[in-house]
């Protein structure tokens, strides 16, 4: 997420997501603050549901 933010000097946020066995995590990188979400479970339907939601709506984040 460094190099990506430091590649593309744009200032906006760098978006980002990591796997650890069955958990989700997802992180977001906007100048020098770095944050992360809990764990979502990927065995569990209702998280698996948030995981898919969160997913799809990056589309709607992210420029083109």
């Amino acid at each position: 997420m460094l190099i990506a933010q430091q590649l593309n000097q744009d200032e906006q946020p760098v978006y980002g997501c990591y796997l650890l066995g069955k958990d989700w995590y997802f992180t977001v990188l906007y100048q020098k603050q770095y944050c992360f979400s809990n764990a979502y479970d990927a065995t569990q339907t209702n998280e698996l549901a948030q995981i898919v939601h969160i997913l799809q709506n990056l589309k709607t984040i992210l420029p083109r």
